[in-house]
């Protein structure tokens, strides 16, 4: 609602909530509530002349001199008493009470109620101050760390894009080395994927058709260069492929299997993925032959891509992943479990 951000609106309503809960709470004593609201109306002006003699010193929280603060407060809050015993004395005791008992100006047990009334009306005022500082400290907080999650997810994305393209170039590269009537092919399906990632990732999340369909034009791209040799299969269980994830959340994987298994065998390259719904989880596995009686220290020590993977699900899903790597003689098999709240939102 506006009026809750307008700041007079704000402190008319409460200051007219002030006055009638603390009316009928007076006017409970006796019954006589003509009385009390009129009493509460008189003592209103000193009471918000405290206050805002007060919060025009208060510093905000964590600055400023507090003990100072607190020695100014002290001394407004004992100005304040006095003028409100002289207030009482002179104008409201002759008005609504001189019937009822006889007022002495100097009653030390009165002063003390006189003070804590208006200290409880000015603790009241600040709990409030500091409860809304609080709250607007800790809501621009959370907006700069969304500010800097963001800002470092765009950075990681941006690194993996020229990583992409450098290793597909390379791959052309390697073609048109050798007229490979494929060259054309290739570039197109590059442009594709290219395409993709310039125009279609620049959202948070996408959906899951569309990550699907670039990575089989990415799969498409490396059947051209490895021919015969590679042998890919899928199997693929998604109930509703309008589905949201985040954008390049799969294709980093296609990539660090084609690079570090298929790029570096010389037989025949084996490759099965699939991805699959299960309860409250999105459930993602590639496993692809690597060559055998080698050490493996490209998968040891992953790319670019997929480290910058690895940071990304860090910041997207802190809590919510799960990032395995299997490895046996011959074989290569990296698993990625996303644990989910909807089955249509990753």
């Amino acid at each position: 609602m506006q009026w809750i951000n307008n700041r007079f609106l704000r402190h008319t309503f409460f200051w007219l909530a002030y006055l009638l809960v603390m009316g009928f709470v007076g006017g409970r004593y006796d019954l006589k509530f003509g009385r009390a609201y009129a009493q509460e109306a008189l003592e209103l002006p000193l009471r918000m002349a405290l206050v805002y003699a007060v919060l025009a010193r208060t510093p905000i929280l964590g600055k400023g001199n507090w003990w100072r603060w607190l020695a100014e407060m002290a001394m407004l809050l004992t100005l304040a008493t006095f003028a409100g015993r002289l207030l009482m004395y002179q104008v409201i005791h002759p008005l609504f009470y001189k019937n009822d008992y006889t007022f002495t100006f100097w009653n030390e047990y009165r002063f003390v109620l006189t003070f804590l009334d208006l200290a409880l009306t000015l603790f009241l005022v600040l709990s409030l101050r500091f409860a809304r500082q609080y709250m607007d400290f800790a809501s621009q907080k959370q907006q700069l760390l969304l500010e800097k999650t963001t800002a470092e997810l765009h950075a990681l994305r941006n690194q993996t894009n020229p990583h992409f393209l450098f290793n597909t170039l390379t791959n052309i590269y390697a073609l048109a080395r050798k007229n490979a009537p494929e060259t054309p092919e290739v570039v197109l399906r590059l442009s594709n994927i290219l395409r993709y990632i310039l125009y279609e990732c620049n959202t948070p999340t996408i959906p899951i058709r569309h990550e699907l369909h670039i990575v089989e034009q990415y799969i498409a791209l490396e059947k051209i260069r490895f021919g015969n040799r590679l042998v890919v299969t899928s199997d693929v269980n998604i109930t509703d492929p309008s589905a949201v994830i985040p954008p390049l959340l799969l294709l980093p994987l296609f990539e660090n299997a084609f690079k570090h298994g298929a790029g570096e065998s010389r037989f025949n390259i084996e490759l099965d993925w699939e991805l699959k719904e299960q309860p409250g989880a999105l459930f993602f596995r590639i496993s692809n032959s690597c060559e055998p009686h080698t050490n493996s220290k490209s998968h040891e020590e992953p790319g670019i891509g997929l480290n910058n993977l690895r940071r990304q699900l860090e910041l997207l899903f802190p809590t919510n992943h799960q990032l395995t790597i299997e490895e046996t003689r011959d074989r290569y098999t990296l698993s990625l479990k996303l644990h989910t709240s909807t089955s249509n939102h990753v």
